[in-house]
């Protein structure tokens, strides 16, 4: 968790394109003057700024390129078939020499080494966790890699992975096995082993379902989806800014987030979905209502950041270190 500001944006060329899956696409991204690009970490991801026809578009796409390349990213898209057009355009329009404009890199599912750890990729989200193997073997970690998908022509980066030891890889298609049962899984964990799990929402809601307050193993979540987005109610309060002691009001069919930019505040904010981390402040009085995807459930229990994009409060005022 972070509160620091957001880098600054840059404007990329697209280096090289290529297929990595049957629905997916890999893109190589570099300064167009050659300079090196900012360092990064496992986990880290950019957001990429999109210029459709019916508006600008941000979405995150975790970098998953070797961490000592100064020179390239790498991200890779799943073509959403029933998204808002952002994969779609750079699925099927983006083209080498082409130039992007990102901001980042940052980073919300940081490496944590552990004795002993799994890394659990469903479909897509092997672009978060591939960049941890390299992390995991230079901790000198006892590390594995489980990789979820319909079928291996929908897996990304496989012949990445299989030059991995194969003895610590286990591809799982659900197609020819069924779907995994994380239940009986889970209870093969033991009490130093550490989860890192990214994919689609139903596998990690299940993971955390599984994690109980008695369990054994650690979790770490990257989340693409916000299952919070549209919990609890929607009602009017007060936002006090301690640095200047302004009070703005947030009515119910706003965001904070909203409310201050009409304020005319300079905020940074990216998917105002409650999934990137950008628009995360310190709360200093009042009670959050937690709406994100951002803050792990200790964090939340502090009550000392939140994400305005999405969240609210449980208490008539709320006063953020702004």
């Amino acid at each position: 968790m972070s509160t620091s500001p957001s880098p600054p944006g840059r404007e990329l060329v697209v280096q090289r394109r290529y297929a990595s899956a049957r629905q997916t696409v890999a893109f190589e991204l570099a300064n167009a003057d050659g300079l090196a690009l900012p360092d990064w970490a496992p986990g880290s991801h950019i957001d990429v700024v999109l210029p459709l026809a019916n508006g600008e578009l941000v979405r995150q796409y975790s970098l998953c390129g070797p961490v000592d390349n100064a020179r390239l990213w790498r991200i890779v898209v799943h073509r959403e078939r029933h998204g808002r057009g952002g994969s779609a355009y750079l699925c099927d329009q983006l083209v080498e020499g082409q130039r992007l404009y990102v901001r980042g890199p940052r980073n919300n599912f940081p490496f944590v080494p552990s004795p002993r750890l799994t890394l659990l990729a469903g479909g897509i989200g092997i672009t978060a966790l591939l960049p941890m193997v390299a992390a995991a073997q230079d901790a000198g970690c006892d590390w594995r890699l489980l990789y979820l998908a319909r079928s291996q022509a929908d897996m990304s980066l496989l012949d990445e992975i299989c030059r991995l030891p194969p003895e610590r890889v286990t591809l799982h298609c659900s197609a020819d096995r069924g779907r995994l049962d994380l239940a009986a899984w889970t209870r093969t964990l033991g009490p130093e082993e550490a989860v890192f799990a990214c994919g689609p929402l139903r596998l990690l809601d299940d993971l955390e379902s599984l994690h109980d307050h008695t369990a054994r193993w650690q979790l770490h979540l990257e989340r693409f989806e916000n299952p919070n987005f549209a919990q609890g109610e929607h009602r009017a309060f007060e936002v006090v800014l301690a640095r200047s002691g302004r009070s703005v009001r947030v009515n119910s069919e706003e965001s904070i987030l909203d409310a201050l930019l009409r304020e005319g505040l300079a905020l940074d904010c990216s998917c105002r979905e409650g999934v990137c981390g950008s628009c995360e402040q310190r709360v200093l009085q009042g009670v959050p209502d937690h709406r994100d995807a951002v803050l792990t459930a200790d964090e939340r229990r502090q009550n000392t950041h939140m994400m305005i994009c999405v969240s609210r409060a449980t208490t008539p005022t709320i006063m953020l270190d702004l």
